[in-house]
């Protein structure tokens, strides 16, 4: 993996995120590509917002590794393939007293295209 470039790809963007069971969110990327805002717009989190503090770096032309902490504690790392549209996802989320693993694949849809082919 390369380190952020000043601008990455993503950065300025927003995506729909869809994922299989129904849930969907948009997701926000600041201009420096440090901060995301997520708002659910489909299923359980809907209405929901959060602001976060990301990591990310590039993995390959168009791909970048993403990474973050919720406010809960939860921790999520994702792979955004902006070419393919998809969203590799894992999550360590906390049911019953036990901090549990998670992955799924979710589809990713630019909201405003400005420009994918930049990174």
């Amino acid at each position: 993996m390369t380190p952020v470039p000043a601008e990455p790809g993503f950065a300025n963007r927003t995506f729909r995120y869809e994922l299989p069971n129904g849930w969907a969110f948009l997701m926000i990327f600041a201009a420096d590509g440090e901060r995301l805002r997520m708002e659910g717009i489909a299923g359980p989190f809907a209405g929901q917002a959060l602001d976060l503090r990301i990591t990310a770096a590039r993995v390959a032309p168009g791909v970048w590794f993403l990474n973050w902490i919720k406010p809960d504690g939860d921790v999520v790392s994702q792979v955004h393939d902006y070419p393919a549209g998809k969203v590799y996802a894992f999550w360590a989320a906390e049911e019953d007293g036990v901090r549990t693993p998670r992955t799924t694949t979710g589809k990713l849809v630019e909201v405003e295209p400005e420009r994918l082919a930049r990174d």
